[in-house]
Order: C-alpha cells, then sequence, then structure tokens
C-alpha cells in the first residue's frame, strides 16, 4: 500500500491505549501487516530492542514518547516512517529536540527526524482521497486475508532479560475470541 504498510510489515505501536489502536489494528488487519505493541513504560533500550527485534519499519507513537525515540532515533535500523498521532505543530518538535540536548547533551537535528516523521492527520486526509478515488475502500484487501496471516508480535515484559516475541496468527486470535 501507499502508506509502506503491507503483506507482513511489522508495524510496532508505541503509545498509551487510545482509540487509534483501534484504527490502526483494524487497518493492519486489513491489509496484511504485523501488529507490534511496544509499552509505554518500556526503557528506551527496550524500546530499541523490541523494534529492531521484530524488524519493524514502521512506528505509529504520540509526542509524548517522541523523546524515548529520540534517544535511540539513529539505532531504529529499519524504521523507514514514524507516524505521530497527535502531531499538529511543528514547533513542538523544536521543544522536544531542545528537552533531548538539555536532558541527554545529545543533538538531533530537524533533519535528521524530518524524513521520517508523518502527522496521523496527513495519513487520514490521504485516506480520503483514496477512499474517494475508490470507493471499494478495504473490500479487496480483507478478501485475501488468510488464517494462518501473523497477527500480531506480542513481547513479554523482559523482567528475567531480553523480552521475548510471541508470534499469533490471525487464526490464533480467533480462536481466542472464540474461547470467550
Amino acid at each position: 500500500a501507499e502508506t509502506g504498510m503491507g503483506l507482513n510489515t511489522k508495524i510496532a505501536i508505541f503509545a498509551k491505549n487510545q482509540v487509534e489502536w483501534a484504527y490502526f489494528d483494524v487497518a493492519l488487519h486489513a491489509v496484511r501487516s504485523i501488529f507490534v505493541p511496544i509499552y509505554t513504560s518500556n526503557t528506551p533500550e527496550q524500546v530499541k530492542y523490541i523494534i529492531n527485534h521484530s524488524d519493524s519499519e514502521i512506528i505509529v507513537t504520540e509526542l509524548e514518547r517522541l523523546p524515548t525515540l529520540f534517544k535511540i532515533w539513529r539505532d531504529l535500523r529499519l524504521v523507514k516512517q514514524v507516524i505521530v498521532i497527535d502531531l499538529q505543530n511543528e514547533d513542538d518538535l523544536d521543544k522536544l529536540l531542545e528537552q533531548l540536548e538539555i536532558d541527554t547533551g545529545m543533538t538531533l537535528t530537524r533533519a535528521e527526524i524530518n524524513p521520517q516523521l508523518v502527522a496521523l492527520h496527513s495519513i487520514y486526509q490521504r485516506g480520503a482521497e483514496l477512499s474517494h478515488d475508490s470507493p471499494r475502500g478495504l473490500k479487496p484487501f480483507i478478501y485475501k486475508i488468510q488464517p494462518t496471516d501473523i497477527s500480531t508480535i506480542l513481547y513479554t515484559s523482559g523482567t528475567t532479560g531480553e523480552p521475548k516475541g510471541v508470534v499469533l496468527t490471525r487464526q490464533n486470535l480467533h480462536n481466542n475470541a472464540g474461547d470467550w
């Protein structure tokens, strides 16, 4: 898909629970991408480990979590895009980068982060354009979903070492839902 999301693309979600999680979950299922949730309480090193270990190419986050990501920005080897749920004002980024330098002595420039940062509202706008151009929407994608598709990779808290990734298929989730 145009967003970089598609079959087996890993998308890490590093944000507090909110309605956008559900939006992304449905969208990721529809395009057969893999959902990789990350605890907001994880340390920067744990976040880096999960993103890199899972081979995540896209991160969905919020302004409040950007300082953690900025600390590990240069070590995120496969990340092509960082979608910021609540980014409305570019000045917020400047303030966060200034605070990063004050807190850590680390200098990260707008030139380094801008190519990867995308505000969620711009994705909504592009989605509206695509929806207008293609009224069938997600139906062509949904019909391709397979029970054996990987749905999510859940990572343990890592209290006894590095977090461990548990791979769940769409069938796993279906069976678990049926057990309720």
